[in-house]
């Protein structure tokens, strides 16, 4: 039953008291948010802790909410919101993923693929990362919720509470500097062959 409604009728109940309603948000967003986070501060306990800070959060806000726009969007404003507070109360600092925990680039893995396109995968899908760890946090961030959570400008504006402008400044600042690091990287392993 409660897998149907939208997130706005599942807030609604919520609002209500209705703990099955919430739960069903949670099932529905918790990947996503842990997603965001994790890409953001690179600590999976962080991150777990950090999810369930930003939905307790929203259960305790929830009388408040508003349908204005997407709940996915407000959501994430709670997300970014909280993990600002907590950067800048803990200092955390960025550094890239471990591969076994990120997403992969690559497509799929086939079972077939012999061992050095396995190496070859690896190394790339370090190096991805570890591009992704040398970009400022704003425009990281605009990355991140573009490019992995597939935001739409508008939505990024409204979650970082910045103009659709500079999501797009920040989007290009991005781009640019992976595209300029991923130059490097075909420079060196052409070197290499």
């Amino acid at each position: 039953m409660y897998e149907e409604l939208t997130d706005e009728e599942l807030m609604q109940k919520s609002a209500e008291d209705d703990v099955k309603a919430f739960e069903c948000i949670f099932r529905r967003y918790e990947k996503l948010i842990f997603s965001y986070l994790y890409r953001m501060c690179r600590n999976r306990e962080l991150s777990e802790d950090y999810v369930q800070d930003v939905f307790l959060r929203l259960w305790k806000n929830r009388e408040k909410y508003k349908p204005t726009g997407k709940f996915s969007s407000y959501l994430y404003q709670i997300a970014h919101n909280y993990f600002l507070n907590e950067s800048i109360r803990k200092k955390i600092k960025v550094s890239p993923l471990p591969v076994e925990d990120a997403d992969s680039f690559v497509m799929s893995h086939h079972s077939e693929k012999n061992p050095l396109d396995k190496l070859v995968e690896q190394e790339f899908s370090d190096y991805v990362e570890s591009i992704l760890a040398d970009i400022p946090e704003p425009q990281r961030e605009v990355f991140i919720l573009c490019r992995f959570h597939k935001m739409k400008y508008k939505e990024i504006s409204e979650v970082l509470d910045i103009p659709v402008r500079t999501v797009e400044s920040r989007l290009l600042a991005a781009t640019q500097k992976i595209i300029q690091k991923f130059s490097l990287y075909a420079d060196k392993t052409a070197k290499d062959d």
